[in-house]
């Protein structure tokens, strides 16, 4: 607002030439600049409320998520496919279980089948764990076993996920999976 305020080419109350006295140390004697820079600082309030307001609103405006869970899409020939992105022992905004690498490990299968129980509501196509092909990413190497260890006992028939030691977006986070699969079925 003030740069349309200086830029604007008519100048009427003079404002520019008031602030630029008054930046100027100008203020002294009987310049003519007091009722200039009233209106000036009555405009700037004004201005700073509509931008304050427009802030405010923007703010309180419902936020897009920040990411997506997972994902489904048209294979083609009669195939959906499912992307799920890094899966973790996060409910809500929480991090559960801190420092417990089994307990962050069952929270993420419940995660993980609740995802499944989600993206079958939107489609014909039917996936179970079996299904997944999965990456368990671990902060610690040293955890890996106990982690698959727990997925045998969650999925006694099916393979292993793949591990990899890395670094997780939280430092709280010990274990995340994500994984994809594809299935017979159509979108809804």
């Amino acid at each position: 607002m003030m740069r349309e305020l200086f830029m604007h080419p008519k100048n009427a109350p003079r404002m520019l030439e008031t602030v630029m006295s008054l930046l100027a140390g100008d203020i002294h004697g009987k310049t003519p600049i007091w009722t200039s820079l009233a209106l000036f600082k009555g405009v700037y309030e004004l201005g700073s409320l509509a931008a304050l307001l427009r802030t405010w609103r923007a703010w309180r405006q419902p936020r897009a998520p920040t990411f997506s869970r997972a994902a489904l899409a048209d294979a083609g020939a009669g195939r959906v496919v499912l992307f799920i992105s890094g899966t973790a022992s996060i409910v809500g905004e929480r991090s559960l279980h801190p420092g417990d690498v089994i307990a962050k490990t069952e929270e993420t299968l419940r995660n993980l089948l609740e995802l499944l129980a989600a993206a079958m509501a939107c489609c014909s196509a039917r996936f179970t764990l079996a299904d997944l092909q999965r990456t368990a990413y671990v902060r610690r190497a040293a955890d890996a076993p106990a982690i698959l260890a727990l997925w045998a006992q969650a999925l006694p028939c099916g393979p292993a996920p793949r591990c990899v030691q890395a670094d997780i977006c939280r430092a709280e986070l010990l274990v995340e999976i994500e994984a994809h699969a594809f299935a017979p079925g159509a979108l809804a």
